[in-house]
């Protein structure tokens, strides 16, 4: 009776144990993923963006707040020549990037940290996936550093004061149709900064 207790007793604590560290790397997991939650690109817009061919298939492609990479691992596949580059602050999305890049044998480059460090002034083409929030505090240093005539696509939020040269729809991605922003360096600028 007495070794039942204590193998009761002892599975209890190693259950608590492992429920306390789950708990502990959620929340860890929270701490580090930053103002803008991740929700990965889907692949219905993914699709489209491919389909219109609304990146330039040379030159430095930045995806800033990439998540795991998903866009920048499908232009691989479909010839992009790059270098293709994503900024995310989340560790989690992050990691998983990476290790998918690394199993894969990808060149995609993913950069944990703040988008403000991206070379900016290289970039043919942007990839934005944020909330209208971080698409606000980026408009400066995008105006400021991208060289004209580079594209800019926003998923589902305009930038706001820019002017889109284009807007498509990725049908059957949400119930808005999930609109695609398309903007060129210079020409997109509005008057408000």
């Amino acid at each position: 009776m007495d070794t039942l207790f204590l193998l009761l007793a002892l599975f209890a604590a190693v259950v608590l144990t492992a429920a306390y560290a789950v708990h502990t790397f959620i929340q860890l997991i929270r701490l580090h993923r930053g103002a803008v939650p991740f929700v990965r690109s889907d692949r219905r817009l993914v699709k489209k963006i491919l389909d219109e061919q609304l990146l330039p298939k040379q030159g430095m492609i930045l995806d800033l707040g990439c998540g795991d990479g998903t866009l920048l691992f499908a232009l691989e596949r479909f010839g992009y020549a790059g270098p293709l580059i994503g900024y995310e602050h989340s560790i989690h999305p992050w990691a998983s990037g990476i290790l998918w890049a690394r199993i894969c044998g990808s060149n995609v480059r993913l950069v944990r940290g703040d988008a403000s460090h991206a070379p900016l002034e290289k970039a043919s083409a942007v990839y934005l996936f944020l909330l209208e929030e971080a698409l606000l505090h980026l408009r400066q240093p995008l105006q400021a550093s991208l060289a004209p005539g580079a594209i800019v696509v926003s998923a589902e939020f305009a930038v706001p004061g820019w002017n889109p040269i284009r807007i498509l729809r990725a049908h059957g991605v949400t119930s808005r149709e999930a609109p695609i922003y398309v903007y060129r360096a210079g020409e997109s600028w509005g008057q408000e900064v």
